[in-house]
């Protein structure tokens, strides 16, 4: 179509566009396979194994690994623009939970 790829993912249900940042996004390199998921699993637990990937399950996440998770979060803030919301996110932790925990003051998304 001529026009650019977008890269996308998510994190914690928020939707960030990573296309600034092919060599660690694009097709053939290292976190291509993260690319399009919700990787908040990865993030805390610093793994690239497919269970992870295929997982948005938070349940079982020590204090450190969440640590790693809200220090995660920030840097992709920082660095890549927010451009939506992923609906089916299914961590098996609420927001409040979250919240209470990293201090930030993250919603639900909202349905339109």
């Amino acid at each position: 179509s001529g026009g650019e790829t977008k890269i996308l993912l998510s994190v914690v249900s928020y939707v960030f566009d990573v296309s600034a940042a092919p060599h660690y996004y694009g097709p053939s390199a290292s976190y291509a396979s993260m690319a399009g998921k919700e990787v908040a699993r990865c993030l805390a637990t610093m793994s690239m194994e497919d269970e992870d990937l295929e997982s948005h399950s938070l349940v079982d996440l020590t204090e450190e690994q969440w640590e790693e998770l809200f220090q995660w979060i920030d840097k992709y803030q920082e660095k890549y623009p927010l451009v939506g919301r992923l609906l089916d996110w299914r961590p098996g932790v609420d927001y409040e939970d979250i919240n209470q925990r990293s201090g930030f003051s993250l919603r639900p998304p909202t349905v339109a």
